[in-house]
């Protein structure tokens, strides 16, 4: 697990590579070093992770093209752009916070605490 942690890391990619990276070794583990099943289950993991996520954006294209000129819709959107923005800096705020000021109301400030 650490040896695909290490590799998505280190090259651009999500971390869905991870899972591929494990169901290949897995396989190779479990069929006593066979290249082609360690390879027929990575082929059967990255299917079963990427292929309904293409057929759902398959099925659903008709009705995003059709909501385009809806501005309902489209409020709707930017209603979750903008509450999306929020969670974000959201989150920043609180990593910065916890970062420089670990023991708030001590007057002490912690840069790089572990």
């Amino acid at each position: 697990m650490m040896d695909g942690l290490t590799l998505e890391e280190t090259i651009p990619g999500p971390l869905i590579m991870v899972l591929g990276f494990v169901r290949y070794m897995g396989a190779h583990h479990q069929f006593k070093a066979s290249g082609i099943m360690a390879s027929l289950g990575l082929l059967t993991t990255v299917d079963y992770t990427f292929l309904p996520c293409f057929l759902f954006i398959f099925a659903g294209l008709p009705y995003i093209e059709r909501s385009q000129d809806n501005p309902v819709f489209k409020q709707a959107l930017s209603m979750v752009a903008a509450a999306v923005v929020g969670i974000i800096l959201n989150l920043c705020n609180y990593f910065l916070v916890r970062l420089f000021l670990q023991e708030a109301g001590s007057g002490k400030i912690f840069l790089f605490h572990i």
